[in-house]
């Protein structure tokens, strides 16, 4: 069965020039013919060159071309909304790609962030733990510092115990002192009263018991100041 040119590009879907470039093409063929000066192209040989856009009806009797064209016409509408659709599809496919993809790099960068934070605070445990460990050393420490004041404090207390008993000590040896000098003074007006009296041997042997009481008041002297020395020095060394 042959189709009109016009037939045959509502069957194809294809362009008038197209159409006419097929006929031109292949005019010497049997595919090909001229009636009234239009060409007129076998289905067959159209369908085989348009395989994708047409399909092969049968049709007969001279009702047969407008059946045709009503077919053809209708499906070309079909595949036009298919196309239509289809590439809504494709666009919606598209569109949920780009949607997984910005997802894909959405969820890449919370990761990123999420190791980030998750280093972040690793860290401040880490130095929380470091800065625990140094509070327990700086209080163990001031705990020995605060031990050691107090004992310093109680040996301070001891020494001026101490000190205060050395020094009612001193004043008590003082005492003593000023009660020899006293005697000693007593011991020379018996003495100068009995030189008159008493013969040279007698005022020899008074000479040197007055010379060996000096030296009993130097030395008790001596130590009395040594004692006063060494008070002042274990003073000066507690403070």
């Amino acid at each position: 069965m042959f189709l009109t040119v016009k037939e045959a590009i509502l069957a194809s879907g294809k362009s008038q020039t197209t159409i006419h470039r097929l006929c031109q093409k292949n005019e010497a063929t049997k595919f090909i013919k001229k009636e009234n000066n239009k060409f007129l192209i076998d289905h067959v040989f159209l369908t085989k060159q348009y395989p994708d856009t047409i399909k092969v009806i049968s049709i007969n009797g001279s009702n047969g071309s407008e059946a045709l064209l009503k077919t053809i016409s209708e499906k070309n509408l079909e595949i036009t909304g298919l196309t239509v659709e289809l590439n809504n599809l494709k666009s919606d496919l598209q569109n949920k790609k780009n949607k997984i993809e910005e997802l894909k790099e959405e969820d890449a960068a919370e990761v990123h962030e999420l190791i980030d934070k998750t280093e972040l605070i690793n860290q401040m445990q880490k130095k929380d733990e470091k800065i625990e460990q140094l509070t327990k050393t700086y209080d163990k420490a001031i705990d020995a510092k605060i031990k050691e004041i107090q004992k310093l404090k109680e040996d301070l207390l001891e020494s001026h115990h101490e000190l205060a008993e050395m020094t009612d000590s001193a004043i008590n040896y003082e005492r003593e002192l000023s009660a020899i000098n006293d005697v000693q003074d007593f011991v020379i007006g018996q003495t100068a009263a009995e030189e008159k009296n008493e013969e040279a041997p007698k005022s020899n042997r008074l000479e040197e018991n007055k010379k060996m009481l000096m030296q009993q008041i130097i030395g008790y002297s001596a130590s009395a100041i040594a004692l006063i020395l060494f008070i002042y020095v274990l003073y000066r060394t507690t403070m």
